[in-house]
C-alpha cells in the first residue's frame, strides 16, 4: 500500500529506469527474488531505528533503492545512465566490491544520493519535510549493492525467465 498516487508513480518510474537495467542480466525470476531481498532489508533497517514506533511503513521505496544501489556495482561502463536503442547489454560487467567503490563515477553516484537520502531525513527530523521512510532507501540501497554480486554470478542455465 502507498500513501499516495505520486508516490506509486514515483516509485514506479524508478523501478522502470532502474529495474528494467537489472532485469536482463538477472532474468525475470531471479529479478523478483532480488527484489524480495532489498524489500525485507529495507523494511528491517527501518525498523532498527524504529522499534517502538507505530506508524506503518508503506511503499517500495526501500527495493527501489536497492535496484539503484545494484547499478553502481556495474560501473556505468558507458559514463552514464540511459537506455540501451540496441539489444545489447547496456550495465556491462558486474565489478567487484573493491573495484566499484574505487571507481571515480560509483563513487559520485552514490555520494549523490547518499546526501539527497539524508538531506530527506535530516528535513524530517526537523519537522521541515514529510515523513519519508530514508532509513529504510539506505538499507535497501546498501543490501542491493552488496548482494547483486550473488544474484549475477549465477550459472547461466539459472537466469531463466517466466
Amino acid at each position: 500500500m502507498h500513501s499516495s498516487f505520486k508516490h506509486v508513480a514515483l516509485n514506479m518510474t524508478w523501478l522502470l529506469v532502474f529495474g528494467s537495467l537489472l532485469v536482463r542480466p538477472l532474468g525475470n525470476l531471479r529479478f523478483l527474488i532480488f527484489w524480495m531481498f532489498t524489500a525485507i532489508i529495507a523494511v528491517l533497517t527501518y525498523f532498527v531505528f524504529h522499534q517502538d514506533s507505530v506508524i506503518s511503513v508503506v511503499g517500495a521505496s526501500g527495493a527501489v533503492s536497492g535496484m539503484m544501489g545494484a547499478i553502481a556495482r556495474y560501473g556505468f561502463p558507458q559514463g552514464h545512465l540511459g537506455i540501451s536503442t540496441q539489444n545489447e547489454r547496456f550495465l556491462g560487467s558486474l565489478l567487484s566490491i573493491k573495484k566499484a567503490l574505487c571507481s571515480r563515477v560509483v563513487l559520485i553516484y552514490m555520494s549523490v544520493w547518499l546526501s539527497i537520502d539524508f538531506i530527506i531525513g535530516i528535513s524530517a527530523f526537523l519537522g521541515e519535510g514529510v515523513s519519508i521512510a530514508w532509513e529504510a532507501h539506505i538499507g535497501g540501497f546498501f543490501s542491493g549493492f552488496l548482494l547483486i554480486g550473488f544474484f549475477d554470478s549465477l550459472p547461466k542455465k539459472l537466469k531463466t525467465t517466466i
